[in-house]
């Protein structure tokens, strides 16, 4: 059961949203990542008082979200308080996570550097500056696509692009994306099936059987390839 409180009351001006009490979570999980956040929170009023989301023009061909424009619900940590049932998209052109308030009115910037972190169904979104091999990277949002022994992160953005076809034209949006594998507490960058022989040179000749043997693709499918091939290396390393 929810605690009956006060709606949400937005005000809209100059862009920045403004929010009353919300509905309070009764209980959430001990256990797992909400464990080393407090049990309950207060109010989810500060989740939906910030900047607002710019808009998008209709004739832009895509969108800017890492992997759809529809919202998903998940569990946020917000300034060390856990919020169950968040709805939440990520816009990798921003680098910033953006939250639907619950009466699906306003689009909400929340600031990256008090996420903690946001679990949805597919994965879970960090903020976070990891270390690469031989030098440091920005900080931003990286999805963590498999939590093993060895991570696997994903990095993506997104820039505007105008395609001109004869009279016509169309900016669209277009997809950079980048693959780190931690592995012994660094990060490396994968691409796909000879980056990862090369990071995993000591099960080389065990790697490629299994590659071939499952028929793994590093194209489309790339993001199910590396996960699958990660978990087999794990299993290798406990022989």
């Amino acid at each position: 059961m929810r605690k009956r409180i006060f709606y949400l009351f937005c005000l809209l001006s100059g862009g920045i949203a403004t929010g009353q009490e919300l509905a309070v979570a009764d209980r959430l999980p001990a256990d797992g990542k909400e464990g080393r956040y407090v049990e309950r929170a207060a109010n989810q009023s500060l989740l939906y008082t910030g900047e607002l989301e710019p808009r998008y023009l209709n004739r832009l061909e895509g969108h800017p979200y890492l992997d759809t424009k529809e919202y998903r619900t998940g569990t946020l940590a917000f300034d060390g308080v856990v919020y169950p049932a968040v709805a939440m998209r990520l816009n990798v052109r921003l680098d910033r996570l953006v939250v639907l308030s619950p009466d699906k009115r306003l689009h909400v910037l929340i600031p990256s550097e008090r996420v903690g972190f946001a679990s949805l169904p597919e994965y879970d979104l960090f903020y976070m500056e990891p270390m690469g091999e031989k030098s440091a990277f920005p900080k931003g949002f990286y999805a963590r696509l498999h939590d093993g022994k060895y991570a696997l992160w994903k990095r993506s953005s997104k820039m505007l692009e105008r395609k001109v076809e004869g009279l016509t034209m169309t900016d669209r949006f277009v997809e950079r994306t980048s693959f780190w594998v931690c592995k012994e507490g660094v990060y490396y960058p994968v691409s796909g099936k000879r980056s990862l022989l090369r990071l995993f040179k000591e099960h080389g000749a065990e790697l490629k059987r299994y590659i071939k043997e499952q028929g793994l693709s590093f194209g489309d499918g790339r993001e199910r390839s590396l996960v699958r091939v990660l978990e087999y290396c794990e299993t290798l390393n406990l022989r």
